[in-house]
């Protein structure tokens, strides 16, 4: 019987590698047919980007006299959510390789000394100019050189010319229906003043030593469709139904809805999420130092701690992007 069962075996095995080998072509014609429209799609919309998107770096100069409130900034990013032109049909997506474009919001430190700057595409540049002007009156808005050239293009040129540095890139630690602080969040309702949500990051990118410099960088782009909204609809429909409770009495049954302070404000929270535009986004930031004054527990921990003035347990945080 094991004999039987060893030469059956060998037997099949050599009937597949037969059928391999004389339909190969077979599978490979299956494999190309799955991987050939996406290796096309991945090639036609990096041509695009090359081709068609052309980018301008603008500074914004703010007089420190201009006192705007933290929903001006909410404003500008609710205009520019229009700005997607994700392709309007075949045509566009598989054969012109149309695809939405990123923006980039940018605050650079040279040695303490901070500027503003957003990247955008040169189509949008008057769109994007006229957005910042209704919002920031007193805004001077400038084109501006790439800063980024000032540094080394390798990182061998970094370490030969004794410099150190170290980048991270920010993650959510929830799924994207669960919010973060927002500018809401740092409101005084008692002496109705509104605190700067940015007031940390900035104090610590301004106190660093003349001879460092931090890049903190928000990639966005507006989200082509609502299917993180319906993932926040659903999740506010699970917190409801959890705190819901059946008793069943001689007189009928009875539906108790028992739900904390805590869970009441999380689904205020997500609605208030979920009923604003959504964008695809990215957070990142470079510390760059001289190596005799190199801080590696300023980099990984100091300048990440700011942003955790936006965290919260019962909502979201960030979190070191260990996969990128």
């Amino acid at each position: 019987l094991v004999f039987f069962d060893s030469v059956t075996f060998s037997q099949t095995v050599d009937t597949v590698v037969r059928t391999i080998i004389n339909f190969w072509w077979l599978l490979v014609f299956v494999a190309l047919s799955i991987l050939a429209p996406q290796i096309w799609l991945i090639y036609i919309q990096e041509y695009w980007r090359r081709k068609e998107v052309k980018w301008i770096l603008l500074e914004l100069r703010i007089p420190r006299e201009a006192r705007r409130p933290p929903r001006a900034m909410e404003q500008v990013f609710t205009s520019m959510s229009s700005l997607r032109n994700s392709p309007a049909g075949p045509k566009e997506k598989w054969w012109d390789g149309e695809v939405t474009m990123w923006f980039s919001a940018e605050i650079v430190s040279f040695g303490g000394e901070l500027h503003f700057y957003m990247a955008v595409p040169s189509k949008h540049r008057n769109a994007v100019e006229a957005v910042l002007y209704s919002q920031y009156p007193d805004v001077e808005i400038v084109a501006a050189d790439e800063y980024i050239r000032r540094l080394p293009p390798t990182i061998d040129e970094f370490h030969e010319r004794g410099y150190e540095l170290f980048g991270n890139e920010l993650t959510l630690a929830k799924p994207d229906a669960f919010p973060i602080r927002t500018y809401a969040d740092f409101e005084e309702n008692l002496e109705e003043k509104e605190l700067d949500p940015l007031s940390t990051l900035l104090e610590i990118m301004a106190k660093i030593n003349p001879r460092e410099t931090v890049l903190a960088q928000i990639l966005f782009r507006p989200h082509t469709n609502d299917n993180w909204k319906k993932a926040g609809e659903k999740l506010v429909l699970e917190l409801k139904e959890r705190s819901k409770s059946e008793v069943v009495t001689p007189s009928g049954k009875f539906t108790f809805v028992e739900r904390s302070p805590g869970e009441v404000e999380v689904m205020k929270a997500v609605e208030r999420n979920i009923a604003k535009p959504g964008f695809d986004t990215l957070i990142r930031y470079l510390y760059i130092a001289p190596q005799e004054i190199y801080s590696d527990g300023f980099a990984r921990r100091g300048i990440f701690s700011a942003f955790n003035q936006y965290a919260t347990e019962s909502l979201n945080k960030f979190r070191h992007n260990i996969k990128a």
